[in-house]
């Protein structure tokens, strides 16, 4: 009986982390220019979804500094005054959130192994973005009922229905 001599094959990289990652960053970049132009400069909002979107731009801004190996601001309110609308501080958190998800795409490659506190922060940054994009849709299409009378409600009805 002849013993096969052993070959070393090299490894292939795990793409998985990275496939995962750049996944998310898809998600994210989706989410965060859709909600970005879904809401108004001016706009009051739930104070959940002010949370959770700054809480997903920071995740990003997170990983952008650590991949990117420099430190840069999040936020630059260009002069604004603390009279803008939460709507303002929002978007601006959303343009630089889609910004870094599009920066991070072009960093980060198949294979790439990723530490685990990275996908972490991706994977909560684009749930968080979905459900406030969830939440905003669902808004715009059907507004508080009780503001309503039976014949805009039927009509939103319709509406919400026609998207389902």
């Amino acid at each position: 009986m002849k013993i096969k001599e052993f070959q070393h094959q090299p490894v292939k990289p795990d793409t998985y982390e990275a496939s995962m990652a750049l996944n998310q960053l898809m998600r994210i970049g989706k989410h965060a220019i859709k909600l970005h132009n879904m809401i108004d400069d001016a706009a009051e909002m739930e104070s959940w979804v002010a949370k959770k979107i700054d809480l997903a731009g920071d995740y990003v801004k997170k990983v952008y500094n650590y991949t990117e190996g420099e430190k840069a601001g999040l936020y630059d309110d260009g002069g604004m005054t603390e009279d803008a609308g939460e709507g303002h501080m929002s978007k601006s958190t959303l343009y630089h959130t889609a910004k870094y998800a599009i920066a991070l795409m072009d960093m980060i490659k198949p294979g790439d192994d990723l530490e685990g506190w990275v996908q972490s922060k991706l994977n909560k940054a684009a749930d968080y973005l979905q459900g406030v994009y969830n939440y905003e849709e669902y808004q715009k299409l059907n507004p508080y009922r009780e503001e309503l009378d039976s014949n805009i409600i039927q009509k939103h009805a319709g509406i919400v229905q026609k998207h389902i």
